[in-house]
């Protein structure tokens, strides 16, 4: 991973795999990107609607939700102290968790 700045995803696997570490599979369900540079981030960001239809993306805020409380809920955090640790409102959390927030 010479030099470190300028590896990928790809790069680091292979290493885990040339390592012997495990490496396992995700599924993926609607739109996907390699995301390695900021811009390729704000470009996924702006071609997600072109991958998902309103349902699928208030879908993915619903899934993201209920990870985000999994995750909460773990580590005996009430939702009013999730919400200021992740600088947000607490309406705003609480629409997330509900698959109700706008992206």
């Amino acid at each position: 991973l010479e030099p470190i700045n300028g590896a990928s995803l790809c790069d680091l696997l292979q290493l885990l795999a040339d390592e012997g570490s495990p490496i396992g599979i995700a599924a993926f369900f609607g739109g996907w990107h390699e995301v390695n540079t900021p811009q390729d981030l704000t470009r996924a960001q702006n071609d997600t609607a072109m991958f998902l239809s309103e349902e699928e993306a208030r879908d993915q805020v619903a899934a993201m939700g209920a990870c985000l409380l999994s995750e909460a809920n773990d580590l005996k955090r009430p939702l009013p102290i999730v919400a200021k640790e992740l600088n947000m409102e607490l309406a705003k959390l609480e629409c997330l968790l509900r698959g109700d927030l706008d992206v």
